[in-house]
C-alpha cells in the first residue's frame, strides 16, 4: 500500500472534525476483518476435509492445532460471516451519514463566510464564483468517502497480515514484501494524477465562470448575433478540458490494473517459491494465500482510494483557499447600535479602487440632514454610485471619514447601520418567492401589516390584491406577473418597510410609467420629513422634491447647494440638460 506523504497528511487534517466517526468506523472495519480472515482462515481446511471425504478435521494452521466436526466447522464460517455482514451494513451507513454531515457543514461554512465578507470584496469575484466552488465542496464529500475506504481497507489489509503472518510467516513476508515493491512503483503514477487533477481544475473553474456569463448575458448574445463567437469560445476551452480530463482519467486508470495484475502475478510466484520449499502444510499454505491474495483486493481498494484523494483533493484546496480569501475580508462590525439619525456628513473623503492608480472619488465633504432630499447628479464615471456606496458602507474610505450624527462610521455596529439605511437599486432583483418574501427579504421579524403599510406608501396595494393570492403570490425573475414599474416599487417598499433612517435612491423612477412616477414623487416628498432622501438621479423629474442637489465631476464634487441655485448656475445643467428644461 501508499506510504504517506506531506501533502497526504495536510489532505486527512481537513477531516478533524470528523475524527470521532472516523475512528468508529475504523474500529468496525478492525472488527469486520478479524471475522473474515478467520472465516477465510477456516476455510481451506473446512474444504479439504470434504475432499477427503472425512468428517473431523485435525490438523495444524501455523502455530494452532485443531480437531473439529466439519459441519461445526461449517457453522462456525457461515456465523462468522454473516456477524461480518451485519457490521459492515452499521459501517456503511456510518459512512455515508459522516459523508452528509460534513458536507452540510462545510456548505454551511462556504456560505457562511461569503455572506459575512465584505461587498468590496464579493465584487471582486465573477458571476457564478460562489456556486462553482460550492461544487468543489461538494466534491470534498467524494474525499472524505474515500477516506473512509482507505481506512477500511487499510486496517483490513492488516488484520489479513498479521493473521497470515500467524500461520506462515515466510509466505506472508514474502508477498508482502512484493506489495510493497509495488506501491512505491506506483508512487511516479501518483505525482502525475495529482498534477494532472490541479490542471482540470483551473480549466474547470474558467469554463463555470465563463458559462455563468453566457447565461448572464443570452438577452445581449442575441441581440448582436454573437451565438457563434460565443460557441467558438466555450468549444475551445470545452477542448481543453477534455485533453485534460483524458490524461487524467488515462493516469489514473492506470493504477487499478497495474497492482491488480502485477500483484497477483507476485503472489503466485511467492507461493510457488514457498510450496517448492515444503516448509509448510498445504493448509497453511492455502489459508496463507487466501488470505492475501483476498488481501489484494483490498490493498487496491485502498491503493484506489489513496488515487482518487489524490486526484480530487486538488478541488478542496481551491475551495479552503476561496473560504480564506473570503475570511480575510470579513466585515467589521463596529460598536455602539444606530437609534435616530439626524446628520451624516462626508468628511474629506477618497475612495481608491484597488486595482487603480486614480481615485475614484477625491475629498469630498457632503453634509446630509434629516428632513433633507438630497440629489446626486453628474456624468457617468463622475462618483455618484462609488459616493452611495460609500454611504451604504459597501466600501470603506480610503481616507477621510464619515461620521454620524457626529460619531465616526468606525464605531457604530455595521448591522445596525444597514438596517437603518435601505438603499433602491435601478436593477430591482426579485427572489423565486412570494410578494411577502420578496419585500421583508426572508425577514420574519417584520410583520405583515408593515408590508402592507409599505406597499400603500408606494400606491402598490391595490395591484397585489389583485394578484390570484395577494401577498402570497409567486413571484420573481421567471414568473411573468409584474411589469418593471410594478417591480421598481416592490423595491423601494423593500427599503421602506424596514424605517430606515436615511434612504438612498439610484434613479428610482427609470423603469416607471407617468402615473407609477407621480406617485413615487409624492412618496418622496412626504418620506423626506422623518429621514434623509439620496437621490442619483438623471431625469429632472426625479430631482423636483430635491431640497439640495450635489453635482459629482471626475469624483470630485463641483457644486453644492440649494436645488434652484445649483440648476441655475452648474455647468453640468448648463452643458448636459437641454435649456428648455431650465428654470426661467
Amino acid at each position: 500500500m501508499t506510504v504517506a506523504r506531506p501533502e497526504f497528511l495536510n489532505d486527512l487534517r481537513r477531516f478533524r472534525a470528523s475524527r470521532r466517526p472516523l475512528v468508529a468506523i475504523g474500529f468496525l472495519a478492525a472488527l469486520v476483518a478479524q471475522l473474515e480472515a478467520v472465516a477465510l482462515v477456516l476455510l481451506v481446511p473446512w474444504a479439504s476435509t470434504i475432499a477427503e471425504d472425512e468428517t473431523t478435521y485435525r490438523g495444524k494452521l501455523g502455530p494452532f492445532s485443531l480437531s473439529v466436526d466439519v459441519w461445526t466447522l461449517a457453522v462456525i464460517i457461515v456465523g462468522l460471516v454473516l456477524l461480518a455482514l451485519a457490521l459492515s451494513v452499521a459501517q456503511l451507513w456510518l459512512r455515508a451519514r459522516t459523508v452528509a454531515r460534513w458536507q452540510k457543514a462545510a456548505r454551511a461554512n462556504l456560505l457562511q463566510r461569503w455572506l459575512a465578507a465584505s461587498w468590496e470584496r464579493q465584487s471582486t469575484d465573477r458571476v457564478g464564483a460562489l456556486a462553482t466552488v460550492m461544487e468543489f465542496v461538494q466534491r470534498g464529500g467524494l474525499v472524505l468517502l474515500r477516506v473512509t475506504e482507505l481506512i477500511r481497507s487499510s486496517l483490513t489489509l492488516l488484520v489479513f497480515l498479521i493473521t497470515a503472518v500467524l500461520i506462515s510467516p515466510l509466505v506472508a513476508g514474502l508477498l508482502t514484501l512484493a506489495g510493497v515493491v509495488l506501491s512505491r512503483a506506483l508512487r511516479p503514477v501518483v505525482g502525475l494524477s495529482r498534477s494532472s487533477s490541479q490542471r482540470l481544475i483551473g480549466l474547470t473553474r474558467k469554463y463555470n465562470d465563463e458559462l455563468t456569463e453566457v447565461a448572464t448575458l443570452g438577452r445581449d448574445i442575441k441581440v448582436f448575433d454573437a451565438t457563434e463567437a460565443f460557441t467558438r469560445r466555450l468549444d475551445g476551452m470545452s477542448d481543453e478540458i477534455e485533453r485534460a480530463r483524458t490524461r487524467q482519467t488515462l493516469i489514473g486508470g492506470l493504477t487499478q490494473p497495474l497492482y491488480q495484475y502485477v500483484g497477483l502475478l507476485l503472489s503466485v510466484i511467492a507461493i510457488a517459491f514457498i510450496a517448492q520449499r515444503g516448509s509448510s502444510s498445504v493448509e497453511s499454505i492455502g489459508s496463507t494465500a487466501l488470505l492475501l491474495l483476498r488481501g489484494l483486493t483490498y490493498a487496491l481498494g485502498a491503493q484506489t482510494a489513496y488515487q482518487i484523494i489524490t486526484e480530487t483533493s486538488p478541488f478542496l484546496d481551491s475551495a479552503e483557499q476561496f473560504a480564506a480569501s473570503l475570511a480575510d475580508a470579513a466585515d467589521v462590525e463596529g460598536g455602539a447600535p444606530i437609534g435616530d439619525i439626524d446628520e451624516l456628513r462626508l468628511n474629506d473623503v477618497s475612495y481608491r479602487f484597488t486595482d487603480s492608480t486614480d481615485d475614484a472619488l477625491n475629498g469630498v465633504d457632503v453634509t446630509l440632514r434629516r428632513g433633507e432630499a438630497i440629489g446626486i447628479v453628474g456624468v457617468s464615471g463622475s462618483g455618484k454610485t462609488t459616493l452611495a456606496q460609500l454611504i451604504l458602507r459597501l466600501r470603506q474610505p480610503t481616507s477621510g471619514a464619515i461620521h454620524l450624527n457626529g460619531t465616526p462610521a468606525s464605531e457604530l455596529s455595521l448591522t445596525s447601520w444597514r438596517r437603518r439605511v435601505g438603499f433602491v437599486p435601478q436593477d430591482v432583483r426579485l427572489l423565486h418567492t412570494s410578494v411577502l418574501d420578496n419585500i421583508t427579504f426572508l425577514d420574519d421579524s417584520i410583520p405583515r401589516s408593515a408590508v402592507e403599510d409599505a406597499l400603500i406608501a408606494v400606491g402598490l396595494a391595490a395591484e397585489i390584491e389583485a394578484l390570484p393570492q395577494g401577498l402570497d403570490t409567486q413571484i420573481g425573475s421567471a414568473v411573468r406577473n409584474l411589469s418593471g414599474g410594478q417591480i421598481q416599487r416592490i423595491g423601494i417598499a423593500r427599503a421602506l418597510v424596514r424605517n430606515p433612517g436615511i434612504l438612498v435612491l439610484d434613479e428610482p423612477t427609470s423603469a416607471l410609467d407617468t402615473r407609477s412616477e407621480a406617485i413615487v414623487h409624492d412618496t418622496v416628498a412626504t418620506l423626506r420629513e422623518r429621514m434623509i432622501v439620496v437621490i442619483i438621479a438623471h431625469r429632472l423629474s426625479t430631482l423636483e422634491h430635491c431640497d439640495q442637489l450635489v453635482v459629482m465631476r471626475d469624483g470630485t464634487v463641483e457644486m453644492q447647494g440649494p436645488a434652484n441655485v445649483v440648476r441655475a448656475t452648474s455647468p453640468y445643467f448648463r452643458e448636459v440638460v437641454s435649456p428648455t428644461l431650465q428654470p426661467k
